[in-house]
């Protein structure tokens, strides 16, 4: 399809209905691949410096006002001396399987941008497995944002003859079945130095190498600004980042050809090209450059999905806001195409990685789930697969979304320490039980790789819920993950100490009857939980051993949890046995004990946690100890906890620390009625003593309580609880929740929450930065969209 000089296409698609280009193979169900139709040819009036025709290097107007050079394909003239020209929109759209290659240096691209010039709009634009590359600007002044590039058949995104637009957060995911470079980038191959000269300015780039295919490469002249670049690929990924030829080298010199605030994380001896610049290497250019860097993969601190940043990762924060040279970009403080919480290519893209490998099928097509759609017919948009009772999974697994997986029983992934497995439950998945004996372990040594998005969050809910009956606490029983990170439970000597000898032959038996948990291994990884949403949930089974929404026993800081909520559980929201992992984004509502609890040598991280407690019932927000019997036991629970929003109920209580707790605790904010207790307490000998030592800190925040009890009986070093409290940097006390002026958890511009927080990534590179205390800015709100019960007004 071509669009020619002076003729527009209009094609506006949506996120939940976009415009697809495809293939006949791919409409009738046959196999699909690269170079089944032709691609999308759109012809401009905009500058190209091709339309070159004298002896220097100079385009005359003349020249760009009599200029038509011939498209590849046959398909028409394009050039001009009209950088504004319009060729419509292109918005929402996807084209596949397309590409033809016509002759040597004739080829159809996915799309092809020839002379198209800055009146033209294209925005959220894919091109998947295309013969040739995916899109190309053959000059021109368009502007591109929001573009999606996978597996295509040579270079991914190519740029050459003078474009001079802008492109702002592109993603390119290579194959290993094919494909060159990520990027090609070049004025002009005969003619390096022709005016006009290649120079866009890209920012937000993610670019995420396969084997056999190359990285970003600068040459024959082209000049441009590409800022917040990450560059990322495995063994036998190559030349990460090159410049080549003489005039682009004297461009990088000279720097008209600037690449800043980027990453190159590939494998060492391939991340940079071997031609010198300005008499050093590539790297020393790179690396002389502002905010550049040079990483592994792995300190990327990636999702297991590839492309989007956990919390803490060194991608987040690091950017250069483009916006403030050029009012086509839209502010960002991030490397790469994703912020951590959005991912904009949801909904409308195809084939992009959803963090299950392609060799690992589902449990039903394993056979170890049948379809008892026929038992729930009030359950129409799906079938329900049921896995047998008591299934333990000794092998790679998935839950897919094209169903809802209800588990009977323990259902297990691997048994301790043996028989290793990972479940993957893709994003938009439904999981169910029926009762309080329904629940997923997670054992030792295998893994959960839970990974939802913002849309498509990852459900783990009661048969009522799904059926439309009425929901409640305690319906199933829950989720415990166990690990191989340390616990003071480990400790089976005379003294307070736990032994290395005492952590390595570690086993403590967890809570439900469901395996063993605690080790050595600080750094163990579980896997992920990112927007996963855990309701109606808990069993208890006698004193003391009740089932969590989430129990996090001996679990290691290599599993990832990022945006995760439980409601309405019966027992503790989310609870931490020991173990070093670090959360963020936590959501607990309506808990019918204690939302958060922590005990036994938590030694984590947390990060913007709010907790709407329910006047139905509940106890403590925050119940935190080292340990009930042995409150001096080591590894001493010191968790570092920031950004902490409570809002609570009548008849529950606040902030209870006790039991021996350590800790850091930065930018709190516990407001509460006249019948809300204790908004904050220590209690216990070694937790006052800890207070009193400066081990355990509360710090820049404020208790807002109507209650005449905001503050527990308790004395600290001789003094009140509230004077203790008062006494630390940045704290106040208010009379009540309308002093915090929010509306609902979000404070209002005027709120004395605003500015007045500690900047809790001088605490350790897991957190962001922040200046407020509680869990919100004031300018958004991460909630929004996947939280959808619970935090009602």
């Amino acid at each position: 399809m071509v669009v020619r000089r002076g003729s527009m296409i209009e094609a506006n698609g949506t996120a939940s209905a976009p415009i697809t280009f495809t293939s006949v193979q791919d409409l009738t169900g046959d196999e699909t691949g690269i170079g089944q139709w032709g691609g999308i040819v759109l012809l401009g009036n905009a500058p190209t410096n091709l339309c070159n025709t004298g002896d220097d290097s100079d385009t005359s107007e003349a020249e760009l006002t009599a200029c038509g050079v011939a498209a590849e394909g046959d398909a028409g003239l394009y050039g001009g001396n009209n950088p504004a020209d319009s060729t419509g929109s292109l918005r929402y759209v996807v084209v596949k399987h397309a590409g033809r290659a016509l002759a040597a240096g004739d080829e159809l691209n996915g799309i092809s941008f020839a002379g198209i010039g800055s009146g033209t709009k294209v925005e959220y634009i894919q091109v998947h497995q295309n013969l040739d590359d995916g899109i190309e600007f053959f000059g021109g002044t368009v502007s591109v944002r929001n573009v999606v590039l996978t597996d295509i058949g040579d270079d991914s995104l190519d740029w050459s003859f003078g474009w001079t637009g802008n492109a702002q957060n592109v993603y390119i995911q290579q194959s290993a079945a094919g494909g060159d470079n990520a990027i090609e980038a070049d004025n002009n191959e005969d003619n390096p130095a022709w005016t006009p000269l290649t120079k866009p300015t890209i920012s937000n780039v993610t670019i995420v190498g396969a084997a056999g295919t190359n990285g970003v490469r600068l040459r024959n002249g082209t000049a441009g600004n590409v800022r917040n670049l990450v560059v990322t690929g495995g063994e036998g990924y190559s030349n990460c980042l090159r410049v080549n030829g003489d005039e682009s080298i004297a461009n990088a010199v000279s720097g008209e050809l600037s690449v800043e605030n980027a990453v190159v994380a590939c494998e060492t001896d391939a991340n940079f090209g071997s031609d010198t610049i300005g008499g050093g290497t590539t790297q020393a250019w790179f690396e002389g450059q502002d905010g550049n860097s040079v990483l592994t993969a792995e300190a990327l601190m990636l999702s297991t999905d590839g492309f989007t940043p956990r919390s803490g990762s060194p991608l987040l924060g690091n950017g250069a806001d483009v916006s403030e040279e050029n009012d086509f970009f839209v502010a960002t403080d991030y490397i790469g195409a994703f912020d951590g919480d959005n991912n904009w290519m949801e909904g409308w893209t195809v084939a992009v990685n959803d963090s299950i490998p392609a060799e690992v099928t589902s449990a039903f097509a394993q056979n170890l789930a049948t379809d008892v759609s026929a038992s729930f017919p009030s359950i129409t948009d799906k079938p329900v697969y049921q896995l047998a009772a008591d299934t333990v999974f000794t092998s790679d697994v998935s839950f897919t979304n094209d169903a809802h997986w209800l588990i009977k029983g323990r259902t297990a992934v691997g048994n301790d320490n043996a028989d290793s497995a990972t479940l993957y439950i893709q994003r938009g998945t439904t999981v169910f039980g029926e009762d309080g004996n329904d629940f997923l372990v997670v054992r030792r040594g295998s893994k959960i790789e839970a990974n939802g998005s913002a849309t498509l969050p990852i459900t783990f809910t009661s048969s009522e819920d799904m059926t439309g009956g009425e929901t409640a606490i305690g319906q199933w029983g829950g989720m415990v993950i166990l690990g191989n990170a340390p616990t003071n439970l480990c400790n089976t000597g005379d003294d307070a100490d736990t032994s290395d000898e005492e952590l390595a032959n570690c086993g403590v038996a967890a809570e439900g009857d469901a395996g063993l948990y605690g080790g050595a291994d600080e750094d163990d990884n579980s896997g992920t939980l990112r927007y996963v949403i855990v309701k109606h949930a808990g069993k208890a089974l006698a004193a003391g051993d009740e089932l969590n929404g989430i129990s996090f026993a001996g679990v290691g800081r290599g599993t990832e949890v990022d945006f995760v909520q439980v409601h309405e559980n019966l027992d503790d929201g989310v609870e931490f046995f020991g173990g070093t992992v670090n959360v963020s984004h936590i959501v607990l509502t309506a808990i019918g004990d204690d939302s958060l609890d922590w005990s036994f040598g938590w030694t984590g991280k947390a990060q913007y946690v709010v907790i709407k407690q329910g006047s139905a019932g509940g106890d403590n927000a925050f119940e935190a100890d080292n340990n009930e019997d042995n409150p001096s036991w080591n590894p001493l629970t010191t968790p570092t906890v920031s950004n902490v929003t409570i809002v609570g109920a009548d008849g529950t209580n606040g902030v209870r620390l006790r039991n021996g707790t350590a800790g850091t605790i930065k930018n709190l904010v516990v407001t509460g009625g006249e019948n809300y207790s204790n908004c904050l307490r220590v209690n216990g000998d070694e937790s006052i003593a800890n207070a009193a030592a400066g081990s355990l800190t509360v710090t820049h925040s404020t208790v807002a309580c109507a209650s005449t009890s905001a503050f527990g009986s308790d004395t600290i070093g001789g003094d009140t609880t509230q004077a203790w409290f008062e006494g630390q940097e940045g704290n106040s006390v208010l009379a009540n929740t309308d002093a915090l002026s929010l509306s609902g958890l979000t404070p209002n511009s005027d709120s004395v929450l605003l500015g007045s927080g500690f900047d809790a990534s001088t605490l350790d590179s897991f957190f962001d930065s922040t200046d407020f205390q509680g869990a919100f800015d004031g300018e958004s709100d991460w909630t929004l969209g996947w939280v959808t019960v619970g935090l009602e007004d």
